[in-house]
């Protein structure tokens, strides 16, 4: 995902293949590697067995399109459907999306109903925007809120903290410690990552 395909390139495992980044890194990824198709636009790309992804959201339309492949569209749906994904894209989808990127996931989710009259985190720049439209609690300071079958984070990191703790939930505490080890995510100061404000 995003920036993990420069370990693909340097490995020599994208040569010749066609590869997304996120758009801030694919022109340092084109410069650096000449021999890899550098597409700038989609959020993921599929060519031939190597998958990649424009950012950590892409990745998770990237991880669904996983689950569908695997195991058909059925299972993807009921997987988005657990983790309360708004809106499945599809790889060929533009990373300027301005609709996407002008919003804030939370107010989405009050837009299209599932957050109305739930608790919820959201960025600080926008708990004023999503509290004024009333028909919920936002809860400030909060890096990620579970609230029922709904969980919304503040930002990029708290989401990170969000999904490792949807790992434990699903997976146990212990893989959801071996995954943040594995993508050394250790954040200052250490927020619990499996710990979330419920």
């Amino acid at each position: 995902m995003c920036s993990g395909v420069f370990l693909l390139a340097a490995a020599g495992l994208v040569e010749g293949r066609r590869v997304t980044a996120h758009w801030r890194r694919a022109g340092q990824l084109a410069a650096q590697h000449p021999e890899v198709t550098v597409d700038r636009d989609p959020i993921f790309i599929r060519d031939g067995r190597v998958w990649t992804s424009a950012g950590v959201t892409a990745g998770m339309d990237l991880a669904l399109a996983l689950v569908e492949d695997d195991l058909g569209p059925q299972v993807a749906q009921d997987v988005a459907r657990y983790l309360v994904l708004y809106l499945r894209r599809p790889g060929s989808q533009s990373q300027f999306s301005v609709p996407l990127w002008a919003k804030q996931p939370a107010l989405l989710l009050h837009e299209a109903g599932p957050a109305r009259g739930r608790r919820v985190a959201t960025h600080h720049a926008h708990e004023d925007a999503l509290a004024a439209r009333g028909e919920g609690t936002v809860v400030r300071g909060a890096r990620y809120v579970v609230d029922g079958n709904l969980v919304t984070s503040q930002g990029v990191s708290a989401g990170i903290d969000m999904a490792l703790w949807l790992v434990g939930r699903i997976h146990g505490r212990p893989h959801a410690r071996a995954v943040r080890r594995y993508i050394q995510y250790d954040p200052a100061p250490p927020y619990l990552a499996d710990e979330p404000l419920t």
